[in-house]
């Protein structure tokens, strides 16, 4: 890794609370720049997941096709998120989802065998994956509860507020799908909160 790519990745792992330098030295040997431009995915549905990303910069969107073949945004992640698929790295399943850069992104990624070791010698690294784990389950029980037990209305309220920040970059039909409503379904909700 290059200077000041180092530096900027050192940042970076910095702010997962690795400070124990082994660690980021650990990092900084396995992780490497890359460029992923707007539209292009990282990982395929159906593929093997052969690497793990860290989003240095941009916004990313998981998805699976429905029975019809239709996207439907599973989570959306932006700097400092992950580009992984818990299940396909634990279990070796093929990807059941893609993960597609909503906009020019800057990453750094590591093969899933260099990740996988990385984290059974490193306790620090181990740490921060459990706790990455956790982060991610939470989410999840918050959005399944949310689609379970909230109106539209109230998610796409739910979703301005905790993702404020990205809305300008992040198509409708993504923040529809993510939201569990059709575009025209969302456009109707959005004119009634301009009104209001």
């Amino acid at each position: 890794m290059i200077p000041h790519e180092a530096d900027r990745f050192t940042g970076l792992i910095r702010s997962y609370g690795i400070v124990d330098a082994e660690a980021q030295d650990m990092m900084r040997s396995i992780f490497f720049p890359l460029s992923v431009y707007k539209n292009d995915h990282f990982q395929e549905i159906g593929n093997t997941h052969d690497r793990v990303g860290i989003v240095y910069k941009g916004i990313f969107r998981f998805y699976y096709l429905d029975y019809k073949g239709r996207e439907r945004t599973k989570h959306l992640v932006t700097d400092g998120g992950f580009l992984m698929s818990i299940t396909s790295l634990t279990t070796d399943e093929k990807l059941a989802f893609s993960i597609q850069a909503i906009v020019d992104s800057e990453i750094y990624y590591t093969p899933v065998s260099l990740f996988r070791d990385a984290i059974r010698i490193s306790s620090g690294l181990n740490a921060v994956f459990n706790a990455h784990l956790l982060k991610m389950y939470i989410l999840k029980e918050r959005r399944e509860r949310s689609l379970l037990m909230k109106s539209p209305e109230e998610r796409y309220a739910e979703f301005l507020s905790e993702n404020y920040a990205m809305c300008g970059d992040v198509p409708q039909k993504y923040i529809a799908s993510y939201l569990g409503v059709d575009p025209v379904s969302l456009s109707r909700i959005r004119a009634r909160k301009r009104t209001n």
